[in-house]
């Protein structure tokens, strides 16, 4: 039996989520939760339906049965409903497309979204709830921090470090041995 997967966030990031898990097959997803105003609730994203606002969670699902993924693209109200799913013993899974590539010796936090044509080198460590988005490279010993998002199409050299939530654009390339600091754009 497949896990059970609740989607918190209703927009892009959630699309992305729903499409590599249709290929993976790996999670039951049983909807979507509206980090937002709650006006979403009932309607679908992808064939997926929006059921309840984050405050309706714990009311609704048990963290036994339930895995959380956070699918939203801003940092500070995708952290306030980590902080509060945390403190509701809610667990949190990786979606990791099967079309990216990945280093055995790469390590990977929970909570992170990976998609398709990433490609992450030897001893890359990647943090909890990051995402990294498509066509992007993330070369040997980088360091990526906690809750980051990785915009399309990204490249960075080896050994370059970047902070706890930042947000990298797209198509930016970062040299070899750069360090870059936490809450960064």
């Amino acid at each position: 039996m497949k896990p059970k997967l609740l989607i918190v966030g209703c927009g892009s990031q959630a699309r992305y989520v729903i499409d590599s898990i249709s290929v993976e097959n790996n999670f039951s997803i049983i909807g979507a939760v509206d980090l937002e105003s709650g006006s979403m609730i009932g309607d679908k994203i992808n064939g997926i339906k929006v059921l309840c606002r984050l405050e309706d969670i714990q009311d609704t699902y048990d963290p036994s049965e339930i895995s959380i993924i956070l699918a939203h693209g801003d940092v500070s109200k995708k952290y306030i409903a980590f902080e509060y799913l945390k403190q509701k013993n809610f667990k949190f899974v990786n979606v990791i497309s099967s079309r990216s590539s990945i280093s055995k010796t790469a390590r990977i936090g929970f909570g992170c979204i990976i998609n398709p044509g990433v490609v992450i080198m030897s001893n890359a460590i990647i943090g909890n709830h990051v995402i990294i988005h498509s066509q992007t490279v993330i070369e040997h010993d980088n360091i990526i921090g906690d809750f980051s998002n990785i915009a399309p199409g990204v490249s960075f050299g080896g050994n370059v470090s970047i902070g706890e939530k930042s947000y990298i654009y797209t198509g930016a390339s970062v040299i070899p041995n750069i360090k870059i600091g936490n809450n960064s754009i």
